[in-house]
């Protein structure tokens, strides 16, 4: 496997995560902060692990380690960023919570 293929999967991974803990959590508990915080700790977990596993894989090279966790920590932001505003909408669009007989 490529470095850049490592990289963006574990980027893809941490997004698609933390959204799907965010979305899950605001519909079922209709709780911002929590469907927030929640998703910021999903993401921050798996970005630190990637991070943690770079760091052992370039050792001796800290710029390339380095260089990587600025994208990490950018790619934190903007991804609950996103998680942020999809949480948003969902709170303020109250048909966007599932009837009773539509649960499993």
């Amino acid at each position: 496997m490529s470095a850049n293929l490592i990289y963006w999967t574990f980027m893809i991974v941490a997004a698609a995560a933390a959204g799907i803990t965010g979305v899950l959590v605001m519909w079922f508990t209709r709780k911002f902060a929590w469907a927030f915080l929640l998703s910021a700790l999903v993401d921050a977990a798996i970005l630190t692990a990637a991070l943690l596993m770079w760091y052992r894989a370039a050792a001796g090279h800290t710029e390339f380690a380095a260089g990587l966790a600025a994208f990490y920590v950018m790619a934190f932001f903007s991804t609950e960023m996103i998680v942020g505003l999809a949480l948003l909408a969902m709170r303020k669009n109250p048909d966007s919570r599932p009837d009773s007989e539509e649960l499993p």
